[in-house]
């Protein structure tokens, strides 16, 4: 391989050192500009400096020389010639004859081979760095994807699980709108068409109250507590039912504030910020994990960037993002509890108001006639809602009163018929069952919870014994 000279002059005497000042950025810029590890030396005896170790023609090395002096950036006397640059001649080599020149031609080995293992250690850590810093940022991008991949996926599935629980009550609801407008209509023609049988007046009668108890039982089936907890939580201050419900001190101010669904966390400027500040520290620490000290990592701009890193700050970054994503999260599950909490007391202090508008008569007819030999006590009350309260609280009272009876139920536009039989041979006793029947139900309905909203009005007709009369049960507790 041949060598080259690059003679050099001054205007005064230089020194070793202003010699390195050329040399090292000289040697530096030849290895990166040729992509070889050649070497440069002063050699201040010939007043050159010697390029060793190149591979190549003169003109490629002629414009690198040219191209780094272009730059005058090392600052010192020396003036190189450039275009003196010059193939040196190849010299025969002789061995050394003397000790001095063995040592000495051993030492200038020794030099070479050192820097040579250097320059090949430096490119091997560096080598390291790049592949471990690769590594490091493909598993964090990796990880980035299936974390977003995951919430998407969640996301999905919580917004088609939401959607089908609209759609399906949605579906509920739709089927008992048909029921309402099906039992309204029925109802009505209760109210305006004729109709037959020994109690067709009544009935008649009868289905006017129907309407209103429809109305009253839509009020009370407007929440899903019982009627004692309607009358309990309509009467209590908003923050009263929230604290009491969630076991917390929160004020009005402090509940109305929480009345907006937070938005999710990724649309925040909080999340914005800490989140860059996260995502960076969560790579930062992976190379605490690598490298335990800087002494441990390659040499160059990755021992720079560790030294400047500062742990403690690193692991803040990360413990920050997750209190505010914590405390995010948060906010929102208390959110749905006080949106859930305000929702029932709402419906529930509307339901107050609009019972003090309404007719809270509940109105029954029982009468006793014989058929084909047997005596017949009959119930007749006014049906509610089909998904409302009234009926099965109702049922439940009447089925009490007539529980020794063979009781047959059926709808009749509108309004619900309880037939009971007296077993053949009773005829003696009809009159004092049937008083026992309008007892027994005004006592059962006063202990039920329709007492609490409205007065049981019951018209006794006994068409073979007595004269028509109506009996009323108070409301025991009734709102005004």
């Amino acid at each position: 391989m041949v060598d080259f000279e690059l003679p050099y002059h001054s205007s005064k005497n230089v020194n070793p050192r202003e010699l390195r000042e050329v040399r090292y950025p000289l040697q530096d810029f030849l290895r990166n500009f040729l992509k070889q590890q050649v070497f440069v030396r002063e050699q201040e005896d010939e007043g050159i400096f010697l390029i060793t170790n190149y591979d190549g023609n003169l003109p490629r090395l002629r414009e690198a020389v040219s191209k780094k002096f272009k730059q005058k950036d090392h600052g010192t006397p020396i003036t190189v010639l450039v275009n003196e640059l010059r193939q040196r001649p190849e010299e025969v080599v002789t061995l050394p004859e003397t000790p001095e020149e063995v040592i000495n031609e051993r030492e200038e080995l020794a030099e070479r081979s050192a820097e040579q293992q250097a320059y090949i250690d430096h490119l091997e850590q560096e080598k390291l760095g790049i592949i471990q810093t690769y590594d490091l940022q493909q598993k964090q991008v990796l990880a980035e994807h299936q974390t977003e991949t995951t919430a998407m996926n969640s996301a999905f599935t919580t917004e088609k699980s939401n959607l089908q629980t609209i759609l399906t009550e949605q579906q509920r609801q739709n089927a008992l709108l048909e029921d309402r407008v099906k039992g309204l209509m029925e109802t009505l023609e209760g109210v305006f068409n004729p109709r037959s049988g020994p109690n067709s007046v009544i009935c008649s009668s009868l289905s006017q109250n129907s309407i209103s108890v429809k109305k009253l039982d839509r009020v009370l089936s407007s929440t899903k507590l019982s009627i004692p907890e309607i009358l309990r939580v309509g009467i209590m201050t908003l923050p009263d039912y929230v604290n009491d419900e969630l076991k917390k001190n929160l004020t009005l101010k402090q509940i109305e504030g929480l009345t907006e669904k937070p938005v999710v966390f990724e649309s925040t400027a909080e999340y914005q910020d800490l989140y860059k500040k996260c995502d960076k520290a969560n790579r930062d620490i992976k190379l605490f994990e690598v490298y335990k000290s800087p002494e441990d990592a390659p040499e160059g701009a990755v021992r720079d960037y560790f030294i400047s890193l500062n742990k403690d700050q690193v692991e803040r970054d990360i413990k920050n993002f997750k209190t505010a994503e914590s405390d995010h999260a948060s906010n929102v599950a208390l959110f749905d509890k006080i949106r859930d909490r305000a929702t029932v007391w709402w419906n529930c202090t509307r339901a107050i108001d609009s019972l003090k508008t309404l007719d809270k008569t509940i109105s029954l007819f029982v009468t006793g006639y014989k058929e084909n030999e047997n005596y017949i006590i009959e119930v007749v009350a006014p049906a509610g809602e089909p998904d409302g309260k009234i009926n099965g609280l109702l049922a439940e009272r009447i089925g009490t009163a007539l529980k020794k009876l063979e009781l047959k139920v059926t709808d009749d536009k509108g309004l619900k018929r309880y037939v009971g039989t007296l077993p053949a041979g009773m005829n003696d006793v009809a009159p004092l069952q049937l008083a026992a029947t309008v007892q027994t139900l005004k006592d059962a309905y006063l202990k039920s919870d329709l007492a609490l909203v409205a007065t049981l009005e019951v018209t006794e007709l006994n068409r073979s014994f007595a004269t028509p009369k109506t009996a009323v049960a108070p409301v025991s507790a009734q709102t005004n």
